[in-house]
């Protein structure tokens, strides 16, 4: 019942804004009002200064992290005035992930037992099967993977939605100044509805099919793509070129952007820009291991064989 109840929100709310979409969030009540958390999110931003102050670089990674969202228009700056505070509003803490630098949101952390998390419906599981993506993408000779820059944040949010992901950054990106307030401006990382919002996105730019993709381009996106992977596979390097062709088109077309292209054929990706490649991808020798990581197994891309590697401890 809370999947169809969420599916319905989607389905009522989603449009197109600038070409992308935008769609409300899945809330379990929108008119219940957030406890005021402000004082304890600020705190806990004010806590970590001292440790941005030990470690400047992780300082700057932050930095440019910040800058990046409100460049691209993930977030942005907001006032009294500009984004009144309503008995919506509510402040999320974040914090950096490790080796693979990333900002998360903790939407799940409660304030008097509430987080945005525990009052968003997740939405239907319309994630294809893995094995299914896995065994289709070696179906065929020619294969090539792929994946969707930053999906969720290509998802506009609601402003209404927007004024329960409020946070705090740093004012001017200096640790001796003041603060400022910010919004999250699209569906967020680690919300318990982004996944579901995207696949349901994604299947429809697939079915609204704008830019009048053959079936298999449409084929690709519905059968092919797991999250924000996509593996298929093509009987011909020309066919791969012309889904390839097709599929960056169409999903452009949603505001989504492919990068990390990657082939077994090298000459499948002709007119990819280098930009969107992966670095394998830009350098293939075939006197060299040519390994790719893709869905939880390894792709040795030369050699064309898909592994699975474990470390077993003495």
């Amino acid at each position: 019942v809370d999947d169809k109840i969420a599916l319905r929100i989607m389905e009522s709310s989603v449009c197109k804004v600038n070409g992308r979409f935008q769609v409300e969030m899945p809330w379990i009540d929108k008119t219940v009002p957030f406890p005021d958390n402000r004082q304890a999110v600020l705190n806990r931003l004010l806590g970590i200064r001292k440790r941005f102050r030990r470690d400047p670089e992780l300082f700057g990674k932050y930095c440019d992290k910040i800058c990046e969202y409100v460049s691209n228009g993930y977030a942005k700056i907001i006032t009294v005035d500009s984004f009144p505070k309503t008995d919506r509003s509510f402040y999320i803490a974040h914090f950096s992930t490790g080796v693979k630098f990333r900002v998360v949101f903790d939407l799940a952390k409660p304030f008097e037992g509430v987080s945005v998390n525990n009052q968003l419906l997740s939405g239907p599981d319309d994630v294809t099967a893995l094995v299914g993506v896995l065994t289709r993408f070696r179906q065929e000779p020619v294969a090539f993977a792929c994946d969707i820059s930053q999906m969720f944040h290509r998802i506009l949010t609601y402003p209404r939605d927007s004024d329960s992901l409020r946070f705090f950054w740093f004012e001017n990106d200096s640790l001796d100044g003041g603060v400022v307030e910010m919004a999250m401006l699209v569906h967020p990382f680690g919300a318990r509805s982004s996944g579901s919002i995207a696949q349901f996105c994604l299947r429809k730019t697939a079915s609204d099919n704008v830019t009048n993709a053959d079936p298999d381009t449409v084929s690709c996106v519905n059968r092919s793509m797991y999250v924000d992977d996509c593996l298929h596979s093509c009987p011909t390097v020309d066919k791969a070129r012309s889904v390839i062709s097709q599929l960056r088109t169409l999903l452009s077309e949603s505001g989504f952007r492919l990068a990390k292209f990657v082939s077994n054929r090298p000459e499948a990706l002709q007119g990819v820009p280098a930009s969107d490649c992966s670095p394998l991808a830009r350098d293939f020798d075939l006197n060299k291991e040519m390994v790719e990581r893709v869905l939880g197994v390894t792709w040795d891309v030369a050699r064309d064989r898909l592994q699975v590697r474990t470390r077993i401890k003495s």
